[in-house]
């Protein structure tokens, strides 16, 4: 049985379940975790495990359920989010709890993964390449303000990401892997699931650490990347 185990947080119909089917065909042991457990993922997961992202105090059981139960995983992919649109005239609109909500799942569950990722990867022989996967978007480089509660997590993690491949550079890699458009824009709702599993596999794979943090691809032509250049695009 194979010794390769990635944990994917946020085991959703699109994205996350082209990205287990595709570590599955290839030999990995994947544990899958989501709010609610699809019956697809009998076949595409060796574990399933419910979870609760907008309260970061249970991170750290769904690891330890993962390492018990198939190893330590050398791969954790972060791929869930909150939102909660406001009033794009008064982006102080949302209610308290329901930020609260959206920024423990964008944010600080995923600091909870990525503490329990880094700690994980240090009982990992020097052999074993570790990799943590962060699914982003374009908020680090543009505002959209009918969407603050998913965009004060998802900046805040750019910033914990990039300070991650400084302070790992050598050891573990950290990617924020953003899905653009041919001319460099954000894909929203467009997300193509089996091009993020291909983006995410190619990234585990590679070898090295030459590639920096912030990661774009485009669907159908692979690993390409805009950073800042979002061509022209302007969000509703």
């Amino acid at each position: 049985m194979s010794d390769k185990v990635v944990l994917i947080l946020g085991a959703g119909a699109n994205v996350g379940l082209a990205t287990a089917r595709k570590f599955t065909d290839a030999g990995w042991k994947v544990a899958a975790a989501a709010r609610t457990i699809r019956e697809q993922y009998n076949d595409a997961a060796a574990l399933t495990i419910k979870a609760d992202f907008s309260d970061p105090s249970s991170i750290a059981s769904i690891f330890e359920k993962t390492r018990a139960e198939l190893g330590t995983p050398s791969t954790v992919i972060y791929n869930t989010y909150g939102l909660t649109t406001n009033d794009a005239q008064n982006p102080f609109s949302t209610p308290l709890l329901p930020f609260i909500s959206d920024t423990n799942t964008n944010l600080y569950s995923a600091y909870a993964a990525a503490q329990a990722a880094v700690a994980g990867f240090e009982t990992l022989p020097d052999s074993v390449q570790k990799t943590f996967i962060y699914t982003g978007n374009a908020l680090n480089h543009k505002v959209w303000v009918k969407a603050v509660s998913l965009g004060v997590g998802k900046v805040g993690f750019a910033h914990l990401m990039e300070a991650a491949d400084i302070a790992f550079k050598g050891r573990y890699r950290f990617y924020w892997v953003d899905e653009r458009t041919e001319n460099g824009g954000p894909a929203l709702k467009g997300a193509d699931g089996l091009a993020h599993a291909e983006a995410f596999f190619e990234l585990v794979q590679e070898q090295g650490f030459e590639r920096g943090w912030e990661v774009n691809f485009v669907a159908g032509q692979g690993l390409k990347f805009f950073g800042r250049d979002l061509g022209g695009f302007k969000f509703p």
